[in-house]
Formats: structure tokens, sequence, C-alpha cells
């Protein structure tokens, strides 16, 4: 049994639709969404909403960890446009998971990353594709335990979650061959 694994996928649909080859069932560990691109300021939901300048600025503001000014930015950019920012966001990440698991070879097991929006992967899910949280899934005669989101951090992404809640998903699982 042949598994690739791969995680921070961060909107490479066409990388993703590449990391099945020559196996026999892919784990996707998540961050689905490319949100803003630290390396390349141009990419992402952010730059396209405000521009590769404003999304350098929001980059150097949260890597100076100035992350009162970074969210007063961010704020001050969503309120020029019109409607609730998070209207323009679901549309943009809706846009990305129609790729994104359009691309995705199956069979796949996956789990969520801390900058996913667990709530709309449902909507996008086709055979094949097994979403698992706080799971155990066989994998070639092996226990493999997923865990999605992310613990607590500054950045305050779309999921993470408590210590609480992610020990008691880790328990959940058992004892397992592989911990995703």
């Amino acid at each position: 049994m042949r598994v690739h694994v791969v995680s921070d996928v961060h909107g490479r649909a066409d990388a993703l639709a590449r990391a099945g080859d020559g196996a026999d069932a892919l784990v996707c560990l998540g961050d689905l969404i490319l949100f803003i691109d630290y390396d390349d300021h141009a990419q992402g939901i952010f730059p396209d909403l405000f521009g590769a300048e404003k999304a350098a600025e929001f980059i150097g503001l949260r890597t100076a960890k100035r992350f009162d000014a970074a969210r007063a930015l961010s704020a001050e950019l969503w309120a020029t446009l019109d409607g609730d920012p998070r209207e323009h966001i679901e549309r943009n990440v809706r846009a990305q998971y129609a790729d994104l698991f359009a691309a995705m070879p199956t069979p796949a097991y996956l789990t969520y990353g801390n900058v996913d929006l667990p709530r709309l992967w449902a909507d996008y899910l086709k055979p094949g594709q097994q979403v698992l949280d706080g799971q155990v899934a066989e994998i070639g005669g092996l226990r493999f335990g997923f865990v999605g989101g992310g613990l607590r951090t500054p950045y305050r992404t779309p999921y993470e979650i408590s210590d609480e809640a992610y020990a008691a998903k880790v328990e959940a699982v058992g004892e397992v061959d592989v911990l995703c």
C-alpha cells in the first residue's frame, strides 16, 4: 500500500491534482485555502480584494508581531468593501474549495487545517473523499488517526481550537499506527 501525504495546500489545486499520482490513497492534512501568501504578496484572497501592496503591509505587521496594528489595518480595509467581510471571504473560499475538491484525487482521507472552514467542506466533497476529525480510518491495514484544526495563536486563524478540544480529539482516536 502506497500512501501519499500532503498538507498546507494553500490554494494549489494544480499540485493537489498530482499529489496522488502513483499512490493507493491520499492523506490531506488541510490548510486548503490560500488567504495570503507570505512569499508572493499578490496571491490569495486578501490581495485579490486589497492588492499586493496592502497585503505586504499586513504581512509586515504580522511578522513583526504587531497583531493589533495588523487587525486595525485589516478592519480599515474591510470597511472599504460593501457588505459583511465574511460574505467576501466565504465567496472567495468557496471558489477555492470548488477548484481544490474537484482536483483532489481519490481515495482521499482529509482533516482540517487551522485556516480551513470546516462547515463548508460537505458542499464540495466528492465520492471517495472522506473527512475525519477526531476519528480513525484503516488504510492499508494500519490505523490512521485524524485530528484537525490548530491550537490557538495570536494569528487567530479560522479553525483554531482550545487545547482542551484538541486533546479531546487526540484522546478520541485512541491508539493508532499513524497520527495525522
